[in-house]
């Protein structure tokens, strides 16, 4: 509810805040109900500036600034938000005046003005806010007997355009307040009735399902827009029959408007079933003339037209306000395509990366094989087994296939983290290229050549001649992969609905063909232009477009990423200095709040060497691993030859030698542990047999 700019009317007498003692319980209900309410519309972190009042300065927090609102009988201040860059169009007015006075507040003469610093002319004309993109927060500590009169309050502010209403009016019981919206019924493309909605204003938490007017986009489906204008080249541009070699008399007095508003106006009511019916005005000059509202706001303000095109002031302050809530100074609307900030020596590593990881990947599919036949060959090797699982688990991971077998070999679990590593690194270094290059603290974003272009697969719109607005021209026989538009309504509708798109103009192309269009290193440039460079840009200003915001912002934030709105103006702005052309253009950036490639190699270097480190660990285990094996083969073969021999010697002693008399024969066990015999006698040989 910010968005814009809130008006608060305290009406009539507030009782004070901080009273003795022997206040009575119902006006503390009452005043904390408030306080809450103004809690949430102004947070401590606001700052708050006293626009004229002898005994009011500067305000830290709500706390104390309600008991100033409720002590002082004659007041007017602003609220300012400390975080928004435009200041003058995020203010928030209050005014206490009587009951029956807040509808007269709209008019300027209500408002003292010898009171008012030169400074703060603005606040002379309420109109000049424009009422209708507000958000009104009416309170009334005057017990209201009925619902009549609040209906007449609703039907009063209705006439001038004030819709999104929360009035708070004291309960009969006095402690609390009733909260009133006007839910809006819309009929014939206008808002023709609506009903009023009580909601227990205390019950703070559903306040703000209350406060925001809802209207659907299908309410005013089919409905016609009243769009004045008057001829400001380029944006709204206006051609006779005659001028397009049209000699038909019917259509020599029929206009043909063009230019930048136009078209983008056309884009979004299109798209969203709207009829545009355009009138021509011939006023023009400065907004605040007088103080006043002047020109095309006096056809917007009484509801003759429902948007105005066009240039509003001699100092070219212009805006677009699209929304009952916000408006969006057209600044904003400087923008260019997708960017690769970097010079290209600045990716010349990522080519030894890409060396690396290669002959790292095929590296770990060798080990795989070697380990596989490994395991056919000694297929009782258990060590074998568990390097072949963990090797194809690994590959399984580099190759990004999901892998759901735990392992509990610690050998394997090294191996496993070794693999997290790689498929981290694997996954992530060429998203993390290209996230770098277009993370960016502003919205500038643009390509260095149309060869990136096509490198990055863009679906490219070939505009027309930045001159001939709306013609082709001879250039267009040396596309190659373009799509044509020839006229910037086809051009604004592909860059806006399409999500994979570029957009240049023919102009451009004919300067890179003839290689004329380069910077100071002689490379070839597409666009992309200094925001500090004057501009001219679109104007728009409507008080019925907040039934499709969100998709008008959707389409304005597609455009925002090729560019198309900065183009054209660079293409005007464009001047001649010293017979050369000369365009403000700020390709590579020298600021240091953004993400580099040059910021993210170091790490991408620790994590390589770290791959490295942990291969090698790897490898050196498994020869480990194999000389153990080696060792216990050895171990195996030796014993596997004494036996043998022992076995052969057993075989050949005589029968007595072998087979004593039984009667003298003793345990084996006891003989053993006891015999002073030859070791070399038969029994013994077959003690050593079994010990092997």
């Amino acid at each position: 509810m910010f968005r814009c700019f809130i008006i608060i009317l305290i009406l009539n007498k507030v009782h004070t805040y901080m009273k003795p003692p022997d206040q009575n319980l119902e006006e503390i209900s009452a005043n904390q109900c408030l306080y809450k309410l103004a809690t949430m519309y102004y947070h401590n972190n606001r700052s708050i500036t006293i626009a004229y009042h002898p005994n009011f300065g500067t305000v830290d927090s709500v706390r104390s600034f309600i008991p100033l609102l409720q002590s002082q009988s004659n007041w007017m201040l602003k609220i300012r938000s400390s975080n928004k860059y435009y200041q003058k169009l995020y203010v928030h007015l209050i005014q206490r005046t009587s009951t029956f006075q807040f509808i007269h507040f709209l008019d300027s003469e209500r408002i003292p003005s010898s009171l008012i610093s030169p400074s703060n002319h603005w606040l002379l004309d309420i109109k000049a806010w424009q009422p209708h993109q507000a958000t009104f927060l009416i309170v009334s500590f005057e017990i209201v007997p009925n619902s009549t009169r609040i209906r007449e309050i609703f039907k009063e502010l209705r006439k001038r355009n004030m819709f999104r209403v929360l009035l708070l009016i004291r309960t009969v019981e006095g402690a609390t307040f009733n909260m009133y919206i006007f839910k809006a019924v819309t009929q014939n493309c206008q808002i023709t009735s609506g009903r009023l909605m009580k909601i227990d204003s205390c019950a703070f938490g559903k306040l703000n399902k209350g406060t925001v007017l809802s209207l659907k986009n299908t309410d005013f489906k089919n409905c016609t827009i009243r769009a004045g204008y008057f001829e400001a080249p380029p944006y709204v541009k206006l051609k006779r029959a005659s001028q397009i070699g049209n000699s038909n008399e019917s259509t020599l007095s029929k206009p043909i408007l063009e230019g930048l508003e136009v078209q983008l106006l056309n884009v979004v009511t299109a798209h969203l079933g709207y009829k545009v019916i355009y009138t021509e005005s011939k006023i023009m000059g400065d907004v605040w003339k007088n103080l006043s509202t002047f020109g095309n706001f006096q056809r917007l303000e009484s509801a003759e037209v429902d948007i105005i095109l066009g240039s509003y002031t001699k100092t070219y302050s212009r805006y677009l306000a699209f929304d009952t809530t916000s408006f969006y100074i057209q600044d904003s609307l400087s923008f260019c395509v997708p960017n690769i900030v970097e010079k290209t020596n600045n990716y010349e590593h990522f080519f030894y990366f890409t060396q690396c990881l290669v002959v790292i990947f095929w590296v770990t599919v060798i080990i795989s094989i070697v380990f596989w036949i490994s395991s056919m060959l000694l297929p009782n090797n258990k060590h074998f087994r568990d390097y072949l699982l963990v090797a194809l688990t690994f590959v399984r991971i580099m190759t990004n296939v999901a892998h759901n077998r735990k392992i509990y070999h610690l050998s394997s679990r090294l191996c496993m983290a070794i693999a997290l590593i790689f498929a981290f690194y694997m996954n992530n270094v060429y998203s993390s290229q290209t996230t770098s290059n277009l993370v960016k603290s502003k919205y500038e974003r643009k390509y260095g050549s149309i060869d990136k272009i096509f490198e990055q697969n863009l679906t490219t719109t070939y505009g027309p001649n930045c001159i001939n607005y709306f013609q082709g021209d001879d250039t267009l026989k040396f596309r190659n992969r373009w799509n044509d538009c020839y006229h910037y309504y086809s051009c604004l509708h592909n860059v806006a609905f399409n999500r994979n798109t570029s957009y240049s103009t023919a102009i451009l192309i004919m300067k890179y063909i003839t290689k004329n269009f380069v910077n100071h290193n002689n490379e070839p440039l597409v666009y992309c232009f200094d925001i500090s460079l004057m501009k001219f840009t679109p104007t728009m200003y409507t008080n019925r477009g907040a039934f499709f915001i969100k998709k008008f912002n959707n389409i304005i934030s597609k455009l925002r990423e090729n560019g198309i709105v900065l183009k054209w103006i660079n293409d005007m702005l464009s001047k001649n200095k010293d017979d050369q052309e000369v365009y403000a253009i700020n390709l590579y950036s020298d600021e240091d709040d953004m993400i580099r490639m040059k910021h993210l190699v170091p790490l991408f270097k620790a994590i390589l060497y770290a791959y490295s480190f942990s291969t090698l660990v790897f490898l050196c285990e498994i020869g480990f691993g194999y000389l153990s094996n080696t060792k216990m083969a050895d171990s195996y073969e030796n014993k596997q030859n004494k036996l043998n021999k022992l076995w052969d010697e057993v075989l050949s002693a005589s029968d007595e030698d072998f087979f004593p008399d039984m009667s003298e024969y003793a345990p084996l066990d006891s003989d053993m542990s006891s015999s002073e015999e030859d070791p070399e006698t038969p029994r013994q040989k077959i003690k050593i047999v079994q010990s092997l």
